[in-house]
């Protein structure tokens, strides 16, 4: 009998595992506003998220909640814009719709709003941090290189009061006042 209770809470932890949502993800809206300039228009453009490093499709999300899978590459509205969102480290490229490449860039990390601790090691080369949403961010650089670690707002309209870091472990606790975001 005691076999067969333990069993059973086995299968309720792994049930409840199973039930408890992942990180939430990051939008990615940041970017084409930085591409976007008053002669360049992105109307039907497309991006392409890749993992870091490669061209291999790495999956994206159309909620915060990663519940529903977007298209790879996601075709940019009748405004030039796109709300997506992704989780872990990405390479970006995006094409305006006649397929120039408009923008490339590798190493782009996404976090959720828990303020858990991301480690980014820049040893390959300059990396971006896009901040979530809102919440709370713990950035640390891991690596002793020369190479700096950028942090970015993912939502157009927010501010990062905060310099690259470029120091191996150094970190920065950033936490979201509404508009700013701020170092605590």
């Amino acid at each position: 009998m005691k076999t067969k209770s333990i069993n059973i809470f086995a299968w309720a932890l792994i049930l409840i595992a199973l039930a408890i949502p992942s990180q939430a993800a990051t939008q990615f809206d940041f970017l084409l506003s930085q591409v976007r300039t008053s002669t360049t228009s992105l109307i039907g453009g497309q991006v392409y998220f890749y993992s870091a490093g490669t061209t291999t499709p790495k999956t994206i999300w159309l909620d915060r909640n990663q519940a529903t899978t977007a298209a790879n590459p996601y075709t940019l509205d009748a405004n030039g814009t796109a709300q997506v969102f992704g989780a872990g480290v990405y390479r970006i490229v995006i094409k305006d719709s006649a397929g120039v490449t408009k923008f490339d860039r590798d190493g782009i990390v996404t976090a959720g709003e828990d303020g858990t601790m991301t480690p980014i090691d820049a040893t390959s080369g300059n990396q971006t941090f896009l901040l979530p949403s809102g919440g709370i961010a713990t950035i640390c650089k891991t690596d002793s290189t020369a190479n700096t670690v950028t942090i970015t707002p993912s939502v157009g309209g927010q501010t990062a009061n905060i310099g690259p870091l470029s120091v191996g472990g150094e970190c920065v606790k950033l936490v979201f006042s509404g508009t700013t975001w701020y170092v605590e």
